[in-house]
């Protein structure tokens, strides 16, 4: 049963990355701090903007912490992830994201 449970988290996981590289991603990310995230973009060239966005050429993205994920005495933090921009700046950016999702520390 629990590797089933493992086996979803990595499944989910890879779905939201991997379909297509183009499009604008909107997920609820645990594990992942919001201000980690807000590091992430700025280690690819976006800065600071209006109401938590950070800008980059081409694209912008916004992470903001939501409700911790609970398991009994266990809480897992959670961030609303949104990264949006031109298709063709989407690809890269997302990939170099990922990149940095898919290992701890960035």
């Amino acid at each position: 049963m629990r590797f089933n449970k493992r086996l979803d988290l990595v499944l989910k996981f890879n779905s939201m990355f991997s379909d297509n590289y183009e499009t604008p991603l909107d997920v609820v990310m645990g594990g992942v701090p919001a201000w980690l995230m807000q590091e992430y973009f700025m280690d690819l060239g976006a800065q600071p903007g209006a109401d938590g966005w950070y800008e980059g050429a081409g694209w912008r993205a916004r992470a903001t912490q939501v409700e911790p994920k609970k398991l009994w005495s266990l809480e897992v933090g959670q961030a609303h992830l949104e990264v949006i921009g031109d298709p063709a700046v989407l690809g890269p950016i997302r990939k170099k994201l990922e990149l940095k999702l898919i290992r701890g520390g960035g």
